[in-house]
C-alpha cells in the first residue's frame, strides 16, 4: 500500500487527519483548562489583588488625611476625608474576607496563603483604626503628648504595611506565574504562535513603557522641576494636571500648595510693609516726644530760675524774694541760685525775703539753716525778712530754732542794717 501513489497519499492524509484530531483534541482540552485557569485568575487571584490595592491604598490616604488634621485640627473636610477613606478600606477588607473563605480545590495552597494573609491584614487594620482614633482623641483633647504616641504607632504600622503589601504582591505574582506556567505547558503544540507571542508581549512590553514614560515618569520629573522652582523662590510655579488618579491628585495638591505659599508670602509682604509704616510712626512720634520733652525740661529751667531770682541792691547786698509754698526741691534750687549769685557777685549779704511764704515747717527751716552755713562759707552772711505772725508762730510751735539766721521786720530795715 505504501508503495502506491494512493497509498502514501491515503497514509499521509489519514496521518495529517490524526495530527489535526489529536491537535484539535489538545486544543480544546487546552481551550478548556485555559478557561479552568483564566476563570480561577477572574475569580479569586485577580479580584483579590484589586481589593488589596483598594485595602492599601485607602488605608495609606487615611494615615495622609489624619497627618494633614494633626497639621490643622480645625480642617472639618480631612476629618470627613479620613472616616470616608477608613470605610472604603474597611470595605477592601471585607470583599478580601470573602475571596479568602470561598474555598477552591484546584487551589488549596493559594486559598490558605489568602486566607492567612486577609487575617494578618484585618488585624493591621484594626490596629490602623485604634491608631487613628487615638490621633482623633489626641486632637480633639489638644494633647499633643498623645497625638505624637499615636504617630510613633502609625509609623511603626507604615513599616509594617510595607512588608505586609510586599507579601501581597508577592502572593498575586506567584499565582500569576503559577497559571502562566500552566498555560504554557498545555500550549506547547501551538508553538506557531509563541513567536507571536513574543512580538505581542515585546510590543505591550513597549506601550507598557510608554505608557509608563507619559503617566508616571513624566509628571514626576515635573513635579521635581517644579519643587526646584519653588525651592529657589519662584513660588508662581504650577504644573499641569494630567489625569484623575494618584499622579493627578499630586499635582493638584502641588499647585494647592504653591498657590496657598505665594498668598502666605504676600501677606507676609503686606504685613511687614505695615509694621515698617507703624515702626517709622513710631519713631517720628518719640522724637517729637523727645523734642517736647527736651523743651519741658528747657521750660522748667527757666521757670524755675524765674522762681528763685536773685537781685542785686547794692554793691555788696543780693536780695532773694520767695513767693509761695517751699518744698524740699524748691530750697535746693535756691541754695544753688543763692551761691551761683554770691559767687557771680562777690556780695557779702544776701537777705532772703519770706514775705510770701505761709508756712515754714521742719525741713524747710534745716534748708534754711544749710542755706546760711553754706553761704558763711563763701565769707557772705543771711538776712532774714518777712516773716509772717502765722510763720513765726508755727515756728515756736514746733519748737524750731532758727538761730544761725539774723530776722529783720522787713525788707528795708536789713537793707540799712
Amino acid at each position: 500500500m505504501l508503495r502506491t501513489l494512493t497509498g502514501k497519499v491515503t497514509l499521509a492524509i489519514g496521518l495529517y487527519l490524526l495530527l489535526l484530531t489529536l491537535n484539535g483534541i489538545y486544543s480544546v482540552r487546552a481551550v478548556q483548562d485555559t478557561a479552568t485557569i483564566s476563570s480561577h485568575l477572574t475569580e479569586h487571584t485577580i479580584p483579590f489583588a484589586l481589593a488589596s490595592g483598594d485595602f492599601q491604598l485607602h488605608l495609606a490616604r487615611a494615615f495622609t488625611e489624619i497627618e494633614s488634621l494633626a497639621r490643622d485640627p480645625d480642617e472639618e473636610e480631612t476629618r470627613t476625608q479620613v472616616a470616608a477613606e477608613r470605610e472604603a478600606a474597611a470595605a477592601a477588607l471585607a470583599t478580601l474576607k470573602t475571596l479568602a473563605t470561598e474555598a477552591d480545590e484546584d487551589a488549596q495552597d493559594t486559598h490558605t496563603t489568602q486566607l492567612t494573609l486577609q487575617q494578618q491584614q484585618e488585624a493591621f487594620f484594626t490596629a490602623s483604626t485604634r491608631a487613628i482614633d487615638a490621633v482623633l482623641a489626641g486632637v480633639e483633647g489638644g494633647n499633643p503628648v498623645a497625638v505624637e504616641a499615636a504617630f510613633a504607632q502609625i509609623e511603626t504600622l507604615e513599616e509594617e504595611f510595607g512588608a505586609l503589601s510586599a507579601e501581597t504582591d508577592a502572593l498575586v505574582g506567584e499565582a500569576v506565574r503559577t497559571a502562566s506556567t500552566d498555560l504554557n505547558g498545555r500550549n506547547q503544540t501551538a508553538q506557531f504562535a509563541t513567536p507571536l507571542g513574543f512580538v505581542a508581549l515585546g510590543l505591550i512590553g513597549l506601550g507598557a513603557l510608554w505608557f509608563l514614560r507619559q503617566a508616571i515618569v513624566a509628571p514626576l520629573l515635573a513635579l521635581a522641576a517644579g519643587t526646584r522652582r519653588v525651592a529657589a523662590g519662584d513660588l508662581r510655579q504650577r504644573v499641569s494636571v494630567t489625569s484623575t488618579d494618584e499622579i493627578g491628585n499630586l499635582q493638584q495638591t502641588f499647585n494647592t500648595m504653591t498657590a496657598n505659599l505665594a498668598s502666605q508670602q504676600q501677606t507676609l509682604v503686606e504685613r511687614e510693609q505695615t509694621l515698617t509704616l507703624a515702626l517709622d510712626e513710631v519713631e517720628r512720634r518719640a522724637a517729637t516726644q523727645t523734642q517736647l520733652l527736651a523743651e519741658i525740661e528747657q521750660q522748667q529751667t527757666v521757670i524755675a530760675g524765674l522762681s528763685v531770682p536773685v537781685l542785686p541792691i547794692a554793691g555788696d547786698t543780693l536780695v532773694m524774694p520767695l513767693v509761695g509754698a517751699l518744698d524740699e526741691a524748691r530750697i535746693d534750687q535756691v541754695r544753688i541760685s543763692a551761691l551761683e549769685g554770691i559767687e557771680r557777685s562777690r556780695a557779702r549779704r544776701l537777705i532772703l525775703d519770706i514775705t510770701g511764704v505761709p508756712v515754714i515747717d521742719t525741713p524747710i527751716a534745716q534748708g534754711l539753716l544749710n542755706l546760711a552755713a553754706a553761704v558763711r562759707l563763701l565769707g557772705a552772711r543771711v538776712l532774714l525778712v518777712g516773716v509772717q505772725p502765722e510763720a513765726a508762730q508755727g515756728i515756736v510751735s514746733a519748737g524750731l530754732s532758727l538761730d544761725g539766721l539774723i530776722t529783720y521786720r522787713d525788707l528795708a530795715a536789713a537793707i540799712v542794717a
